[in-house]
């Protein structure tokens, strides 16, 4: 979780943007003129820079050796590149394939369908070595995922994985449920998860609105494309960059993961201890120390 928040735009931007319909279930009333300017943990920051749109343009993590992408879009306000990350889009202007160049001599391509409502219902990836994976995703009545079923032939083991995702009220996820399978049809029990929130707002949507993007559909897909496998990440991502609120606590079996905010007068946090406490396995107890700073526009 700690490794996702310190890539923002690695993990999130690249995969923002699989629907570009500004219209339904905004994810929440942001403060418009209020944009995060860059965050750091443990002093080590992450940058974030804008064009004269207000659109986000450049991010940079790190100090010395710092890692910096950019953010290109075309007349119509879509996202064409992100990194090493290319995208095209369709006839409904939704993202068609997604690019990713992992190395010169490694590349994936994406391919999103869409089901009948416009929202991605299937996920090829395609390896330059020939491999595939592929992901299918189910909806529940308000078109949020709840369900994502992933086949990964190069997984060592369980090459299919079922995510289970449940959400409160306000859109927030509060537990995921991952099982896996040899053959795609007995499963077993991978993992339990629970989240809660603070009811205060979330500076990582914010950021996102900053890309042009202000309804949840737009930005609801929430796969790392750091791999073939789409998910066990999948709720990780939507976490951080999806839900409304700020997390609190991250819970399962192995692990605690704690966040004691401060905020400022608009509800953002601006600071936060992170305490990941794996004494009830056996392992350590980390703290870390994360500040925002925001500017006006």
């Amino acid at each position: 979780m700690k490794t996702i928040i310190k890539y923002l735009g690695i993990a999130i931007f690249a995969l923002s943007v699989f629907s570009c319909s500004k219209d339904d279930d905004e994810i929440t009333q942001l403060t418009k003129n209020i944009r995060l300017n860059n965050y750091s943990i443990n002093d080590v920051p992450f940058n974030m820079s804008y064009n004269n749109d207000d659109l986000l343009i450049e991010y940079e993590y790190g100090n010395t050796f710092s890692i910096r992408s950019r953010i290109e879009y075309d007349n119509s306000g879509n996202i064409i590149k992100n990194g090493a990350q290319t995208f095209t889009y369709n006839t409904q202007g939704k993202i068609e394939t997604i690019t990713k160049n992992v190395s010169p001599s490694m590349s994936i391509v994406f391919t999103i369908a869409y089901n009948t409502e416009g929202f991605p219902e299937r996920i090829t990836a395609n390896h330059s070595n020939g491999e595939t994976a592929t992901t299918q995703l189910e909806y529940n009545s308000n078109n949020k995922p709840i369900i994502v079923l992933e086949y990964n032939a190069s997984t060592i083991g369980s090459p299919y994985a079922k995510t289970t995702l449940t959400y409160d009220d306000l859109g927030n996820i509060i537990g995921k449920f991952i099982e896996r399978s040899n053959d795609g049809i007995n499963y077993y029990t991978f993992s339990t998860t629970a989240y809660t929130y603070d009811g205060k707002k979330n500076p990582f949507a914010l950021t996102i609105n900053n890309t042009g993007i202000n309804s949840f559909q737009d930005f609801q897909q929430f796969i790392g494309m750091n791999s073939l496998s789409f998910g066990r990440q999948v709720a990780f991502l939507n976490l951080w960059f999806n839900s409304p609120n700020n997390l609190v606590t991250i819970q399962d079996s192995f692990k605690t993961i704690s966040y004691n905010y401060t905020y400022n007068e608009d509800d953002y946090p601006i600071t936060s201890e992170e305490i990941y406490d794996a004494s009830i396995s056996g392992g350590i107890i980390i703290t870390k120390d994360i500040n925002f700073t925001y500017e006006s526009y």
